[in-house]
Formats: structure tokens, C-alpha cells, sequence
């Protein structure tokens, strides 16, 4: 496998992020924290992204075509899942997140060497190992230090 060293990295990180949410306080759950965004929401949001990605993995595996699955206003995206899923229990929420990570993961491990390279939006510049380091990097830059510090702070 070609890419194990990113997908492990990638299950590193998830895992990370599920122990730090763990050691969030209850009471602190539904609190805006991070901007706009309570660590319910960041919840949601990464759940979000992480099915759209599963689903293009799908696509690539299937022969299809995972530019069905592009995003074209990031934002928008965030605001309708978020409002899709904001009166859902903090433990749908949270093992939707958990599940969707191990699936992402699961999934990533079995994509063909060759199928990495499929580009995924309508202009062919984005292929699904660039979007799969996007997604590390957002976990490793943005969610990770956002939550650690919040609960040091």
C-alpha cells in the first residue's frame, strides 16, 4: 500500500482528536468556543467532510466519478450540515464523528494504489491523495490545536 504512512498519520490524529474530546467537560459541550462553532459543531462538521470524502472514495473504487461530490462553497456546507444536525444528542454527534473517521480510514486502506491519483473536482486539479493530505492538515493545524486550546485555556 502506497499511502500507509498517511493514512496511519491520519488515524493518529482521529484518534487524538477523539481523546481530546473525551476530556472535554460535559458542561462546556454546547458552548460557542470556537468562533460561531461549540465542540458539538466542530463534531458535526468534521463528520460532514469525512462522509463526503468516504462517499468519493465509494465513487473512485466504483469506477465513478468523485466530482458528483465536489463542494464548491466550503462555508455553505458547514452552515446546512451543522443546521442538518445541531438538535441531534451530544452521543449522535460524537459517534457519528468516531464512525466516520474509522470508515474514512477503513476505506483508505483499501483504495488501490492507482485510484489515489483520481481527480476529484470539475477542473481535474484535485485528486484524492491531495484531498486526503487537505484533511490531515486540517486536523494536525486547525482542530487539534483549536481544542487543545480551549481546554487549557
Amino acid at each position: 500500500m502506497k499511502n500507509k504512512h498517511l493514512i496511519d498519520k491520519f488515524k493518529k490524529l482521529h484518534n487524538e482528536l477523539i481523546i481530546l474530546v473525551d476530556t472535554f467537560p460535559e458542561n462546556e459541550r454546547g458552548e460557542i468556543l470556537f468562533d460561531k462553532w461549540s465542540i458539538k459543531d466542530v463534531l458535526i462538521h468534521i463528520a460532514a467532510w469525512n462522509k463526503n470524502d468516504i462517499s468519493r472514495f465509494r465513487l473512485a473504487m466504483l469506477d465513478g466519478d468523485p466530482s458528483l461530490t465536489w463542494i464548491d462553497d466550503l462555508d455553505e456546507f458547514n452552515v446546512i450540515a451543522i443546521k442538518e444536525a445541531k438538535d441531534s444528542s451530544w452521543e449522535n454527534v460524537y459517534q457519528d464523528f468516531v464512525s466516520s473517521g474509522n470508515e474514512l480510514t477503513e476505506i483508505a486502506e483499501k483504495l488501490p494504489d492507482l485510484k489515489w491519483e483520481v481527480t476529484i473536482d470539475p477542473e481535474h486539479k484535485m485528486t484524492l491523495l491531495k484531498d486526503f493530505l487537505y484533511t490531515i492538515e486540517h486536523y494536525e493545524d486547525e482542530h487539534i490545536p483549536q481544542l487543545k486550546a480551549v481546554k487549557f485555556n
